[in-house]
């Protein structure tokens, strides 16, 4: 994802007002935040930055992921599906810069209404109340992203015939493919 800064866990591509991507790196090991990813369903459960008290939720995040959020779940939810950007999801997997990819999201599920997906949340710390926003997306069925759709977004053109299938199906037509995996049975040993 060259062009896109590699500390943080929101990061977008192009313009605050206007991005060309983002990317949500997740270590997924947060006891207050816990995000998860449900990989049988494909649904993602992610919290954003704003993780402390003493910041106002959209304004003072040091990565503005909520005020990113926020737009990408409101477009979403007023069918301008065309400027929500793709969301890139990665995984830390170790070290400093080691991160794996899970996968490419969309916001809301299937189940959830509009007043269901974005949620802002209260927490306390050290006596002070906060807000964060606890965002439930969806992982697509595309088992793979070429790099040639990572160049196009890069130049402005997310719509392109490298787009991922199911991403397209999305943005033309509101169509959810979750990436589902059914659990393998496990069978005992003697």
């Amino acid at each position: 994802m060259l062009g896109v800064s590699n500390q943080g866990g929101f990061r977008y591509l192009g313009r605050r007002d206007a991005p060309h991507l983002i990317v949500l790196t997740s270590s997924f090991n947060d006891r207050d935040w816990p995000d998860h990813l449900d990989r049988e369903t494909g649904l993602l459960r992610y919290f954003e930055d704003n993780k402390q008290p003493g910041r106002l939720l959209h304004v003072e995040c040091p990565r503005f992921g909520n005020e990113l959020l926020r737009n990408a779940f409101n477009a979403c939810h007023s069918n301008c599906r065309e400027a929500v950007p793709p969301l890139f999801l990665f995984r830390n997997a170790g070290t400093f810069r080691e991160v794996q990819f899970l996968g490419l999201a969309v916001p809301g599920a299937i189940n959830l209404s509009s007043s269901e997906d974005l949620v802002a949340v209260w927490k306390s710390s050290d006596g002070d109340r906060f807000q964060n926003y606890k965002a439930t997306s969806t992982i697509l069925d595309s088992p793979e992203i070429k790099r040639s759709w990572i160049n196009d977004i890069k130049s402005g053109n997310l719509f392109t015939l490298n787009a991922p299938t199911a991403w397209r199906h999305w943005r033309e037509d509101g169509i959810l493919s979750p990436l589902l995996a059914e659990p393998t049975v496990e069978h005992r040993s003697k």
